[in-house]
Formats: structure tokens, C-alpha cells, sequence
């Protein structure tokens, strides 16, 4: 998830539990995912839940969302 996005939506970041780095994100540069944000979600008023996201530097705004 964009730090851009955590700090639009005034989300709390803590630090991740096994920081890692990535090199995909931006070009020409390694990135260490220091820290990880709980993002609320819900369908409807049915069911809500929390998705942890890594929180990255990125030159664009996105939520990346994929499967481990």
C-alpha cells in the first residue's frame, strides 16, 4: 500500500513484524517494507474485516492486492 494512502486515510502504521525488501516497486531501487497498516473493509453492513497491507514508498498511489 502507498504511504501516500495511509496518510490520505489517517491510517496507523506499525512496524512490520519481519521487515524484507522488494525491488519491483520502483525502478533501479530496493526498497526495505518497514512497516505494515490494518485496512478496514466490510460487505455491506454484513460482514467487516481487516486486511494487512505493506506499507511502501511508491510513485504511484495503489493498493496492490495479491496472494501470498
Amino acid at each position: 500500500m502507498s504511504r501516500a494512502h495511509v496518510d490520505n486515510l489517517k491510517l496507523e502504521m506499525k512496524p512490520h513484524y519481519h521487515p524484507y525488501a522488494i525491488g519491483w516497486i520502483k525502478k533501479g531501487f530496493s526498497i526495505q517494507v518497514m512497516n505494515l497498516c490494518h485496512v478496514p473493509i466490510s460487505i455491506g453492513e454484513v460482514y467487516t474485516d481487516y486486511v494487512a497491507c505493506d506499507v511502501v514508498d511508491m510513485d504511484k498511489c495503489y493498493i496492490l492486492l495479491g496472494r501470498a
